[in-house]
């Protein structure tokens, strides 16, 4: 450009002038670190240096055909404001110039279309000549440089070939701002980038590596050097460097893993050990991607490694303090258990689980409706379950009765109560069921024995009562007589009846005797349990008292199609037998025949054994509680000593069982005796 400017013949100056402003201009592209630096410096040059009267530089808005003044030199506020209201066409000087992308100069404005109004403001700015230049961004005329002077035809040929190449070098110095602000905005963000991966991989304990196939290196950021423990300013290591900080016991498992991979190029993620070089374990999980070329080749493996090692510990922590839980839950008596509102358990221990006969694991997860033990009775179940959630509280069930899986039954105290689990964020169910079977059956043997006890102290009252009335009585009797019989006056006919009530009250004292004789002898006997047909052992009776049976028109009707077997002592079960059914003899009604039916049956609490008659009855109001007792008698005008229910009931107490009456006066009465399976 300066060759062509050697020589202008035609411009203030001459070619020094041009020279010194062609140098003044490169100074300023070199230094220009902005467009608007450069075009500032431009303008100021171009008025002071090329001594033009105004320059100025505007953007041009092709939509709304205005022109955006962006810096000039020289001019006055309202030179600004005329450039901001300008508005240009494609006919006009800046439209030929973005059209054209070549120049347009005016020499005489009055042989130009300007309009009328800007012709009298450029002649009363005192302007005669005008310049417009385009300047490019990226090839395409962003700009318009524009330059005007108070002398006529100031723009030779040689200025102009000078002004254009000026317009190459602006549009060349942009597009390096440009190139540069881009290439220095693109190092910032790959600045802020590698910051930002510096940070991340720091705080995230992760970093990144590459492997070259052809090379064997491997190149590491420097997360991926702090963990494995490499010299971050080295970041390059062999790939044997690379394989000998994996833990000896992976190491196998991690070679084979990217042998099998690099078949089919798959990606793959592993979890492994390394070994740093101050002998510390690191858990990492690494995670890999094959690098391929263009022609599906492997070329090297690139990939994510992550130092997993207090999740890891975490993890086992965790695990270790699920197994303690799991453990301790397992070794506690009583039964646990969580189930959500539809009814599948979310955990349940050994204890609960054993109730069902299954395992932990076979149970957890199932729906309680699915593993239900015919016996319990579900709808206790839901009524709690329901409770519990809809009041918010906790609910208690207490003596609730439970059939396990083998058949056994449980009594439980409950507690069921809301539970709510933030992951699912959902309500369920914990209950704890607190075994009260042994206790249950404790407190039954302490009344048991309690009973006992009361029974033995109406025993002894008994004896006592015996001791007091039933033997002093006759053995009054009989030392009254014998004194009597020493008195010196007695007639023969009076010693006689003496003798003859001698001989009563000596029978009755032995009668009340062989009476407590055999009930100490039953008290006191071994039993010897053996299996017993009720059927065989009722014919025997029948058999024994069958004149009794057809003289007093007397039916038994027997039902053993239930139960005809019995293990029990065969003696005692005889002696009930024939007791209850004398009994119904003797206080049978004598306007009807006597009707005698038995039966044995099963029910929730062993077998059933009853007795019942259309007799005489017994009024229970008066005498219930006496039914049993010894030498009670409630018909005196039949013949008795009050002795067979009592022993009776002794019998049935010694096989473990229990009897209750239920009569009525002349309706009949029924002895029921509740005996134990086992």
């Amino acid at each position: 450009m300066i060759d062509n400017l050697l020589f202008c013949k035609n411009c203030q100056g001459g070619g020094n002038k041009l020279f010194e402003m062609t140098n003044e201009i490169y100074r300023v592209i070199i230094r220009a670190k902005s467009e608007y630096e450069l075009f500032s410096d431009i303008c100021r040059v171009a008025v002071h240096t090329g001594k033009y009267s105004v320059c100025w530089i505007g953007e041009p808005d092709h939509e709304t055909q205005l022109m955006n003044y962006i810096v000039s030199y020289n001019s006055n506020d309202e030179d600004i404001e005329v450039l901001n209201n300008y508005r240009f066409n494609d006919e006009s000087p800046t439209g030929r110039v973005l059209r054209s992308g070549t120049y347009y100069l005016t020499n005489d404005f009055n042989t130009e279309p300007w309009s009328e109004q800007l012709k009298k403001y450029l002649w009363s700015r005192g302007f005669q000549s005008y310049l417009t230049l385009p300047i490019k961004k990226g090839g395409t005329v962003k700009y318009t440089l524009n330059v005007y002077s108070d002398n006529k035809y100031i723009f030779s040929q040689d200025q102009l070939q000078f002004l254009e190449g000026i317009s190459d070098d602006i549009s060349y110095a942009i597009d390096n701002i440009e190139n540069q602000r881009l290439k220095n905005e693109t190092q910032n963000r790959l600045n802020e980038l590698s910051s930002f991966i510096h940070r991340a991989e720091s705080t995230a304990h992760i970093g990144s590596w590459k492997v070259n196939f052809e090379s064997q290196l491997v190149t590491c950021s420097e997360g991926a050097c702090r963990i494995y423990g490499f010299d971050k300013n080295l970041g390059t290591y062999s790939y044997n460097d690379w394989l000998s900080f994996i833990h000896p016991d992976d190491l196998e498992d991690v070679i084979k893993s990217d042998e099998e991979a690099l078949k089919t190029f798959s990606n793959t993620e592993k979890v492994f050990r390394i070994v740093r070089q101050d002998n510390t374990i690191r858990h990492v999980n690494s995670v890999n991607y094959f690098d391929l070329n263009s022609d599906g080749v492997a070329i090297g493996m690139y990939g994510i490694i992550y130092d997993v090692t207090d999740i890891k510990e975490s993890e086992d922590a965790l695990q270790q303090s699920e197994s303690n839980f799991k453990l301790m839950m397992d070794l506690i008596p009583q039964s646990i258990f969580l189930k959500d509102l539809d009814g599948y358990f979310i955990y349940a221990n050994k204890s609960y689980c054993d109730l069902y006969g299954m395992s932990v694991k076979d149970l957890n997860f199932k729906n309680w409706r699915d593993i239900q033990i015919a016996g319990n009775d579900p709808n206790q179940f839901i009524k709690v379950d329901t409770a519990a959630v809809e009041t918010g509280k906790t609910q208690r069930l207490h003596d609730f009765l439970f059939i396990d899986y083998q058949g056994n039954e449980r009594v439980f105290d409950i507690i069921k109560t809301p539970f709510y689990i933030p992951a699912t964020k959902r309500t369920a169910i914990l209950g704890i069921l607190n075994d009260i079977t042994e206790q249950k059956k404790a407190d039954k043997d302490k009344n048991d024995i309690l009973d006992d006890l009361i029974q033995r102290n109406r025993n002894l009252e008994q004896f006592s009562y015996i001791i007091s009335h039933n033997l002093r009585s006759p053995l009054a009797n009989i030392l009254g007589i014998s004194k009597a019989l020493d008195a010196a006056d007695i007639t023969s006919e009076d010693a006689k009846l003496l003798i003859e009530g001698l001989m009563l009250s000596s029978e009755k004292l032995d009668s009340v005797i062989r009476d407590l004789n055999s009930i100490l002898h039953m008290k006191h006997t071994n039993l010897v349990k053996e299996d017993i047909d009720l059927v065989q052992l009722l014919s025997d009776i029948k058999q024994s008292i069958f004149l009794v049976l057809q003289r007093e028109h007397v039916v038994i009707k027997d039902d053993f199609s239930e139960i005809s077997h019995l293990f029990s002592v065969k003696t005692y079960l005889y002696s009930i037998f024939i007791n209850l059914i004398s009994n119904s003899i003797k206080y049978r009604r004598k306007d009807i025949d006597t009707v005698i039916e038995i039966c044995c049956t099963r029910n929730s609490s062993g077998i059933l054994l009853s007795f019942k008659d259309n007799g005489t009855g017994i009024d229970m109001q008066r005498n219930g509680d006496k039914v049993f007792g010894l030498y009670n008698r409630f018909h005196q005008s039949i013949e008795g000593n009050g002795v067979g229910l009592y022993m009776v009931k002794t019998q049935v107490e010694a096989i473990d069982g229990k009897i209750s009456v239920e009569s009525e006066v002349n309706v009949g009465t029924t002895f029921t005796i509740q005996l134990k399976t086992k």
